[in-house]
């Protein structure tokens, strides 16, 4: 028996441009042995994946849900009220629906309503998270015996790994507070200096961890409350190549928990100050793939040239799975 993924790989990898009619989607469905509605979301998730890592044209990848939609109207006649709406596909479909028609504001329909729509439907499909968070919970109840309040972990991982999903879903349960080393990036350093630097230099750089102790853990290891500059991430370099900090104040109040949540957390200068540190892994080709959803596929290459090779000497060479107190696979 053909697997739904093989099936649906096979149908992509075909001619688009003719339509995809529903008996072959029902006629495919059922050699793989499941239900239309079951492959109908298949199929658009993986055309959604696609179309946003640029593997897949956005005309081609609206054919296709829109081949899928017909078979859904169909289904829907012929099953009356026993008929139940497949999702995410119909949600998949209503997002390049979107973008086939301009919305009276000016915009690219593809890229302000299609492009984002899918990326939060991707992002809220269910995965191995819960679990990994549940992980991260124990691991911390078990070490964090009340003899030592507040209680600091640093949850580290290489970007994409799921490490910030992870700690916020542990945080909730756990009651804790967040700091985050990426509010810390160092601004005064412009991308020119970052290409001069090598990947060592970058990973011991791109923290300003000196700023962590001293205006995010120090206060809040002392019960009072922290706040700082954040690094501004949108607001693009200033006219000397250096990039700025948000106006306003981020404010953290203590709690019994502290998470320090961000790649480099558990840098050896905030070792002192860390009680559990836990590392977030995962496949480099899921990290990938998710990054490249998450921001666009031009944009990784761009990140991933520079950083990417940072990541991987830090996680190499200065903190290596070993040097984790608990390891985390998601």
């Amino acid at each position: 028996m053909v697997t739904v993924e093989e099936a649906v790989a096979d149908l992509l990898s075909g001619d688009l441009t003719q339509p995809v009619e529903g008996e072959r989607l029902h006629a495919v469905a059922a050699g793989c042995g499941v239900a239309p509605a079951e492959f109908y979301n298949a199929l658009l998730v993986e055309t959604a994946r696609r179309f946003l890592l640029g593997d897949l044209s956005c005309d081609d990848a609206d054919a296709v849900a829109n081949d899928v939609w017909v078979s859904i109207t169909s289904d829907m006649v012929d099953m009356g009220d026993a008929f139940e709406m497949p999702e995410p596909a119909y949600s998949i479909y209503e997002a390049f629906d979107a973008g086939e028609y301009p919305h009276g504001d000016g915009l690219d329909p593809v890229e302000t309503y299609t492009r984002p729509d899918l990326r939060r439907i991707l992002a809220a499909r269910p995965s191995r998270v819960a679990e990994a968070a549940a992980q991260v919970v124990q691991a911390i109840t078990a070490r964090a015996d009340g003899t030592k309040t507040p209680f600091v972990v640093a949850v580290d991982g290489p970007s994409g790994s799921g490490k910030s999903t992870i700690a916020a879903l542990a945080g909730a349960e756990l009651g804790a507070t967040a700091v985050w080393p990426d509010d810390f990036f160092d601004g005064r350093l412009s991308d020119d200096d970052w290409e001069a630097r090598s990947p060592a230099e970058r990973a011991r750089d791109c923290i300003d961890w000196r700023r962590v102790r001293d205006e995010a853990l120090e206060p809040l290891l002392l019960g009072r409350p922290a706040e700082w500059h954040a690094f501004d991430w949108d607001a693009g370099p200033r006219d000397d190549g250096s990039y700025g900090y948000e106006a306003h104040l981020t404010v953290v109040q203590p709690a019994p928990v502290i998470l320090i949540d961000g790649a480099y957390s558990g840098r050896p200068e905030l070792a002192d100050l860390v009680d559990l540190s836990i590392l977030v892994r995962a496949p480099q080709s899921a990290r990938r793939e998710r990054l490249a959803l998450r921001d666009g596929p031009e944009h990784f290459h761009e990140w991933f040239a520079r950083w990417g090779v940072a990541e991987a000497h830090y996680f190499e060479m200065v903190r290596p799975p070993d040097s984790f107190d608990v390891v985390v696979e998601n």
